[in-house]
């Protein structure tokens, strides 16, 4: 039967019955073009049936469309509830056979409360650019993850001039949006980084400029937790993300410990969506980034404990571009993100071995981030949509960082974030690092 799917007002074929059925009958239903759309009330009516309506009808196969994904049911909804026709709906609703009316597929729930049911794909489609967009600021990071502690290598060595670095970042999280999506993705780069000491007034401090080069992945698996309650999987698919990432930075050390980072990054995504449904397509973006980062260590009083308070803004282009699948069109995403951090760092600087040919420097980290701007959208079918993450977390971590012999430093630091109101959102964080400097 064909169909122009999109809401219940769509063109289709129609079988009309004018006595009674029995027995099992499949219905293939094909698209004639329809970009699909959420159904309401009755939804499509497919088959007509005058008499008893004893038969069996089966969709063969899957029926999607757009952003949806349509099932044929038994009956209408509220007062058509008993009829003996069958519609085809794109919502979320429980099969006839557990149906304790037994007589539709509209289960228990009220018409008006049935989820809509999207197909599978779209909701990798929805949330991988939100997804992008945190892994362009986890690459930003912040100045002591990516560098470590620059002034108290040059102290040790008793020069200021060129470094190289290398860094591991890798984070597990879990983030939801809507009340349903959710995804729970494991990523990971490698950064490496040279700079070159381009200032060293007789006052103190130094100045650094520097170029970065980072490689890394991602994946992510996505779920639709309504669909559990309808006697479907909530797993929907995965996604696999590859990252090249070049950037630079010049950054400013005074003879008081304050210090300015200023970053500059530019990134290539390729993506790679799979909704085990047999649709793979892959997707090509970029994003432009930009990092603004200030601190100042404070002694505290007596103690042998320093209070560094930081502040940081960053800004986030990014653009995936649009692709098709065997179903339908998706469009390019753009998002214009703005990300704001305050926080600050409790650390026991300069603590010495017994020979005195090392340091280290254990600290405590918090801050508070917050994300100014709405995402994009993305356009599935005809349908725009959007993944409304959590704009306001928290994250608390433990750090050290220590030097060896009058060259060398290593930095690593572990870090656990969670939401602050909106939709949950959850992870853990890991950054290891070295650094050389003559």
């Amino acid at each position: 039967m064909n169909t122009a799917l999109g809401d219940s007002s769509s063109v289709t074929d129609l079988l009309r019955v004018s006595g009674s059925t029995s027995g099992n009958t499949g219905v293939q239903i094909t698209n004639s073009g329809g970009l699909g759309a959420q159904t309401t009330g009755d939804g499509i009516k497919l088959i007509e049936v005058a008499g008893a309506s004893n038969g069996q009808f089966t969709q063969a196969g899957k029926v999607e469309a757009g952003a949806y994904q349509y099932t044929l049911y038994k009956g209408g909804v509220g007062a058509d509830a008993a009829d003996g026709n069958w519609y085809l709906r794109s919502t979320l609703e429980m099969p006839v056979e557990e149906d304790r009316g037994a007589s539709a597929g509209t289960g228990n729930m009220p018409p008006a409360e049935q989820p809509v049911a999207y197909r599978p794909a779209t909701v990798g489609y929805v949330m991988l650019p939100q997804l992008a967009a945190q892994y362009g600021f986890q690459i930003l990071g912040r100045l002591d993850q990516r560098v470590g502690d620059v002034p108290n290598v040059e102290h040790e060595a008793g020069v200021k001039d060129n470094g190289v670095w290398g860094r591991i970042y890798a984070w597990n999280a879990q983030t939801e949006t809507s009340s349903r999506f959710s995804a729970d993705t494991r990523n990971a780069f490698v950064q490496f980084g040279k700079d070159w000491t381009v200032s060293a007034p007789a006052t103190g401090g130094t100045s650094h400029a520097g170029i970065t080069a980072t490689f890394g992945n991602g994946s992510a698996r996505f779920d639709d937790l309504p669909r559990g309650d309808y006697g479907l999987t909530t797993a929907t698919g995965s996604a696999e993300m590859q990252v090249q990432a070049l950037g630079a930075y010049f950054t400013r050390y005074l003879s008081d410990g304050s210090y300015s980072d200023s970053v500059l990054q530019v990134s290539h995504y390729h993506n790679r969506y799979d909704d085990k449904q047999g649709n793979t397509p892959g997707q090509n973006g970029f994003s432009i980034a930009v990092s603004e980062e200030i601190g100042k260590p404070f002694q505290i009083g007596t103690l042998p404990l320093a209070f560094e308070p930081q502040a940081q803004i960053a800004y986030q282009y990014l653009h995936l571009n649009g692709f098709s699948d065997n179903v339908s069109a998706i469009s390019s995403t753009t998002s214009n993100a703005l990300r704001g951090r305050v926080g600050f760092r409790l650390f026991r600087p300069d603590m010495q071995n017994a020979s005195g040919t090392s340091t280290a420097t254990p600290y405590l980290s918090a801050n508070v981030l917050h994300d100014f701007l709405a995402p994009g959208r993305t356009v599935v079918g005809g349908t725009p949509l959007s993944a409304d993450f959590a704009r306001t977390w928290v994250d608390a971590g433990i750090g050290i960082t220590m030097t060896f012999g009058k060259r060398s430093e290593v930095h690593a630091a572990i870090d656990y974030a969670h939401n602050l109101g909106g939709q949950n959102s959850h992870s853990i964080n890991a950054n290891a690092g070295y650094r050389y400097s003559w």
